[in-house]
């Protein structure tokens, strides 16, 4: 079994092939590579053609609820791989930074302002490094977004039902969850986010290029869900990364606990303890990330990899 199966099983409690053919997408090729598509890429939408990808905008942000105090490992390869993806088709690249979902279904914090610059210097040392600069960031909340989300939503909503929207992160056999109203009016927000005609209203895209949302696999209802309210040869379409596992290989980071987490902010006797709690396939996962970056020097320890990060972030070393 490879390393993906095992992961797509621990995940989402399918087989990797019952889970692609369930969601209508298909393992990523070799020739989408050589082209931008990043080498970690799983899957892919069907309707996707290798010359597409030169007449698309690339779209996607990274989980931020678990940012507030400091930047996870994941967070940084989703913005990673949006402006590395954006720079090899030679598009636009659009980061969203969630903030007004967190707000609806968690109230106004002080620490959102933190976190938006927190994200912000992020992206801004990635494009730098990677040399790429055509990248819209998109705060959603700022209020021209939210008035034309706002008529999206109400002009869509019939799409918009609760029980698509409740079991809209859900994968496999496990019972969902109901969600009250807040978490409901957050997540239709994600999903118009992906609508292209949304998108072109909000960046006065006059070309109306195809819309490729690079993301990982937790999203691929909400871009099955776009695709149903606005079925257009605009997309949106999709290329998906498997989540970052946890430090224990159970579960996807996101939903781990703080110390099944990896942190820019973290210190070597701390990430020196994760990777030895880590499986091969969960450490391996970690060190393949980032390594197109082609570093000089090619880290072996995860203390390596976090403070090549670090230097590029925030120009600290924590070795």
């Amino acid at each position: 079994m490879s390393d993906q199966e095992k992961f797509i099983n621990i995940f989402y409690n399918r087989g990797m092939h019952g889970f692609l053919k369930k969601y209508g997408l298909r393992l990523t090729p070799q020739e989408f590579f050589s082209v931008g598509i990043h080498p970690k890429s799983f899957c892919y939408s069907m309707e996707i053609k290798e010359d597409f990808l030169k007449k698309c905008i690339v779209v996607g942000g990274p989980c931020i609820k678990d940012c507030e105090n400091a930047i996870t490992i994941e967070a940084v390869y989703e913005i990673f791989i949006i402006i590395r993806t954006a720079k090899l088709l030679n598009t636009k690249g659009v980061i969203f930074i969630g903030l007004q979902e967190e707000i609806l279904q968690y109230g106004k914090k002080q620490s959102y302002n933190y976190l938006r610059k927190n994200i912000d210097r992020v992206i801004k040392a990635l494009s730098n490094f990677l040399a790429y600069n055509d990248i819209t960031i998109i705060d959603t909340r700022e209020q021209s977004y939210n008035s034309l989300m706002k008529k999206f939503i109400e002009k869509t909503n019939n799409f918009l039902n609760i029980k698509k929207i409740n079991t809209i992160f859900e994968f496999g056999n496990r019972k969902y969850k109901a969600h009250n109203q807040s978490w409901i009016n957050a997540t239709k927000r994600i999903v118009i986010a992906h609508v292209p005609s949304f998108l072109y209203a909000y960046l006065g895209n006059k070309n109306n290029k195809k819309i490729l949302a690079v993301e990982n696999t937790q999203q691929i209802k909400i871009i099955k869900l776009a695709q149903l309210i606005e079925s257009s040869e605009n997309g949106p379409y999709q290329v998906n990364h498997l989540p970052v596992p946890g430090v224990s290989g159970s579960e996807r980071m996101y939903r781990s606990p703080h110390w099944n987490k990896v942190y820019l902010n973290e210190m070597p006797d701390e990430l020196l303890i994760k990777q030895l709690l880590a499986p091969k396939e969960v450490f391996d996962f970690w060190m393949e990330m980032f390594e197109e970056l082609k570093l000089d020097n090619a880290p072996a320890h995860l203390y390596e990899l976090m403070s090549t990060l670090n230097n590029i972030i925030y120009e600290k070393n924590f070795r």
